[in-house]
């Protein structure tokens, strides 16, 4: 067998593992939405960010406006690699302000 030919059966079974995880991997991803509702405040390195009732961190993308009362939907495409570590990714659908609410914020 020639290198040339043992280059492309490598390249041809290798682009087929790759297709083969990328369906495996869509097929894994979440379909539907999360609705949040509050307010975003900005942490280090995360940006504006929400938090859930256990504790977990929510960053948006794009981001979204800080300290403003809102209503956003969202899907959850993975955990965040750098920065805020251990943070969830949600790619915004829609984010739209609550009237009439406001956003408790502390200033030390």
């Amino acid at each position: 067998m020639t290198v040339r030919r043992m280059i492309t059966i490598t390249a041809v079974v290798s682009a087929a593992i790759g297709m083969t995880t990328q369906v495996e991997a869509a097929k894994r991803k979440p379909t539907g939405t999360t609705t949040f509702i509050g307010c975003a405040y900005v942490e280090l390195f995360c940006g504006p960010v929400m938090r859930d009732t256990a504790g977990k961190v929510y960053v948006f993308n794009p981001p979204i406006a800080p300290y403003t009362p809102l209503k956003v939907v969202g899907r959850k495409s993975g955990v965040v690699p750098i920065g805020c570590w251990g943070a969830t990714r949600v790619d915004v659908i829609s984010a739209t302000p609550l009237p009439g609410q406001s956003c408790a914020v502390s200033v030390r």
